[in-house]
Formats: structure tokens, sequence, C-alpha cells
């Protein structure tokens, strides 16, 4: 019974000992990624192998552990030839394509070569220097006293070097030289080109937000505080106007020597570039030439003004620009205006400060071409009607025009009938035609019949003898 009982507790004990040698054990392989020869899975494609060259014996540098290629060419490429924005765009993309397979493997190699670099300097013996090579300097005591002068002489250049922080001042820049006259115009135009610059790209009118209450317009409105187009022609048309004011040039014969010199100022660059902004498109920038012919105006108007009041007997007159500039951006839009431009034209007419007799003869050249004939004559009826300082200078010129111009009688008639009725009932006259027959005097007979007898050509002492005869005598 005892060796029953025995022989079970074997066979019990072989079959857990069979099950527990049939487990599988641990893999023998490391599991850090520094093996290349792991067990590859029958269910996946194998990632192609990195060729590692080996590294050079001796020291190395950064370059040569980091390189994995044997080209000769690229190892020896000095990457800091390219620009750093070239290198960024060409390496972005490579890593976003790279593969990870290749790349792991890559990081993989090179931290091998790290680790077997570092147990190779580890396992070399340092050189040590040896004892007997050092040599102490012999210092004899009696040259204490010279090291000590030498050692003030070297602190007192050494206090002579450095600056004395306490005794600074304060530092002030000195003045830059004076600019020449050409210099300073040559800066004053490359200002202004970058100011024309800056009107071009702002918008024509801002957009008005609806939680920003709008400016308040009026008289006491601050000019140029918008930050938008309008902004920046104030700023160009007074640098223009005010700026120069009593520097430039200000008479009609300082005006000819500076022409005769070829040498324009600052300020009429500044209005030459305004003429040429402005004829670009003449129809949507008609304000800025109004806004410009103002400040003209206005500054011409100043000038006279503190001229009169300095000096009473001028030797030359003073240069007007309004007109002049006026005149000139007359002449640059007439060209182009048409039969739909009347309200245009008639805009610009109105809203100038001064109209001259130069001004309404440039006007009536229009009626040159005989379809712009009503545009000349409802320009001038407008400057007629509701400009009355201007008026009787608008109405010279329309007679003119309709002595001149056949096509602008019509039109041009209806405005002298109301207007001037008297200069027109004598141009509907008839010229008489000269002849040699005496005139004839018109005597009325009570029936209203006209007869016309001719005057007598001998004087009245020529009488016959029987009128001297008194009456009655015999």
């Amino acid at each position: 019974m005892q060796q029953y009982v025995e022989r079970l507790m074997q066979s019990r004990l072989d079959i857990v000992d069979e099950e527990g040698s049939r487990k599988r054990g641990l893999p023998s392989e490391p599991t850090d990624g520094l093996d290349n020869a792991k067990r590859a899975r029958l269910d996946a494609e194998t990632p192609p192998l990195i060729k590692v060259p080996p590294l050079p014996s001796g020291r190395i540098s950064f370059a040569q552990l980091f390189t994995l290629t044997e080209d000769a060419g690229l190892s020896s490429f000095d990457v800091k030839q390219l620009p750093p924005d070239l290198v960024v765009r060409i390496a972005v993309p490579i890593l976003a394509h790279i593969d990870q397979s290749a790349f792991s493997q890559a990081v993989d190699a090179i931290r091998m070569r790290y680790q077997s670099y570092s147990k190779e300097q580890a396992a070399q013996p340092q050189p040590h220097e040896e004892d007997d090579d050092y040599e102490p300097e012999y210092q004899p005591m009696d040259t204490l006293d010279n090291a000590a002068e030498q050692a003030d002489a070297v602190a007192a250049e050494t206090a002579d070097l450095q600056p004395d922080l306490v005794s600074l001042g304060p530092f002030v820049l000195p003045q830059p030289p004076p600019l020449t006259q050409d210099e300073a115009g040559e800066v004053g135009r490359n200002t202004v080109s970058r100011v024309f610059n800056m009107l071009e790209l702002t918008e024509a009118t801002p957009k008005q937000s609806k939680g920003k209450s709008q400016q308040q317009l009026g008289f006491a409105r601050l000019a140029g505080s918008t930050f938008d187009r309008d902004a920046w022609v104030t700023l160009l048309t007074r640098l223009a106007t005010r700026a120069p004011a009593g520097l430039g040039i200000d008479t009609q014969a300082d005006e000819d020597a500076s022409r005769s010199k070829k040498k324009p100022t600052i300020s009429d660059s500044i209005r030459g570039t305004l003429y040429r902004y402005i004829l670009e498109d003449f129809r949507s920038r008609l304000n800025v030439g109004i806004t410009w012919l103002n400040e003209e105006w206005y500054n011409d108007r100043v000038q006279m003004k503190f001229a009169a009041s300095s000096n009473p007997e001028p030797e030359s007159p003073l240069l007007a620009h309004y007109e002049r500039w006026c005149l000139q951006l007359l002449d640059g839009i007439l060209p182009y205006l048409d039969s739909r431009d009347t309200k245009l034209f008639i805009r610009f007419l109105s809203e100038i400060p001064e109209i001259t007799s130069p001004i309404t003869k440039r006007v009536a050249s229009l009626a040159k071409d005989p379809e712009r004939v009503n545009l000349c004559v409802q320009s001038l009826l407008y400057v007629i009607m509701f400009r009355p300082p201007a008026r009787e200078i608008s109405l010279d010129t329309l007679e003119e025009v309709y002595q001149t111009y056949e096509e602008s009688r019509p039109a041009a008639g209806k405005i002298l009938s109301k207007w001037r009725p008297k200069p027109q009932e004598e141009q509907q006259q008839p010229h008489p035609q000269p002849s040699a027959q005496p005139p004839e005097k018109e005597h009325t007979l009570s029936n209203g019949v006209n007869q016309s007898t001719s005057i007598p050509m001998h004087s009245p002492q020529q009488q016959s003898p029987e009128s001297n005869t008194p009456t009655g005598t015999e």
C-alpha cells in the first residue's frame, strides 16, 4: 500500500516536470535594437539594411562620426556654403518623407559607433608627464623690491588704460556735416517719391466700421487726421505750398534765374509729381487737383499780403503759382474731355477758388470741336449764373465764342440775349455797305409812307436872288 502511494506521487511529479519543460525560454537576442540579426516575421517585408562603413583608426571628428556614406564627394562637401533658407527648404521635405526604418537604423549605427569609440578611448592609457622634467625657476630673495616696483608700474599702466567711469559726463553725438544744395534736393525728391508710393497704396475712401463714430466735418476739423488718402494728399499739397514759403523762389526774376540753371526746387518737384499723378486718372483724382489748387491760391494770397507789408514797392512781381499750375492742369485735361464729362468739368470750375481771363480762354478752346461746343457753353453758363465775380469775364468769352464759331450761336445766342441784350441786338444788325452816293434823309409823311430826299450839297448862302427880295415892295 505504501509502495503504491509513492508510485502515484512520483508519476504526478513527472507530469508536472514534463509540462514545465515544454514552455519556451527567454529570448537569447537583445531587445534594445542594437542587433541587426533579429528574427524576421513571416507576414511582413524585411526592410533593407544600411551599410555602415567602419570608423578610421585614431582620433575622429564629429563629421566622421555622423557620416554614413562612402561617397568622397558628399563627404567633402561644405554645407556652410549654402544659404540657411535654402538648407531649410531642402531639409524639411526630406525629413517629412524619410523612411522610419532607415532612420532608426542610422540612429542605431551612430549610437553603436559612439559607444565603441568611447570604450576604445577608455581602454587606452592616458600619457603622464614625468616628474623629472619639472624644473622650478630660481628667484633670489634680493629681487623682491624690484618685483614690487614692477608690479606697481604695471598696475599704474592698467589704471591709465581703464576709463574712469565716475569722471565721464554725458555723451553728445557730433553734428553731421551740412548737406549741399544738390544733396538736400536729392533727399527731398526721394522722400516725396516714397510719400507718393504710400498715396498709391492707400485706399481712396476708408471703410467706416459700425462701432466707430464718423469724423465730424466742418471748419473746426483737423486736416490729415484720418490716415487715409486724403490725409496724404493734404500733407503733399502743404509741403509743396506752405513748407517752402519765404525760403524758395518768391519773385518772377528768381524763377527765371532758376529755370536758366535747370535746378528745380523741392516744392516744384512736388508740384510736378502731383500734376503727373492727377493726369494718370483725372476723372477719379480730380478731388486731388481741386485741393491742390485751393492750397496754391491760399498760399499766393498769404505771400502777397506778407510782401505788401514788408516791401510796399517790390522790384519784381511775385510769382503766382495758382494761375500757372491751373492753366497747366487744364491744358493736360482738356484734350481728353468729351460730352459725357460735362458735370465733371462744371464741378471743377465751381470748386476752384478763382476764375481768371486765361482760364476762360482755355474753356473757350473747347468750342473748336463741334462735338464739345455744348460742353463749352454749359460750363460758361454755370460760371455766369453762380459765380458773379467772374460773370463779366465769362460773358466776354462767350461773346467771343459766339462771334467765332457758328456752331455755338444757337445756344450762346439765348444766353447773351438774357444777360447781354444790347450787344446781341448790335450783332444781329447787318453791317452797312459803303456807297459813293450821298446819304439820304428820310421824311415820314402823314400817311406813314417814307419818302427819301437827298440832302443838298451847297451851302445855305448859295440861294437865288429872288429869295433876298423883301415881299410887299414894288
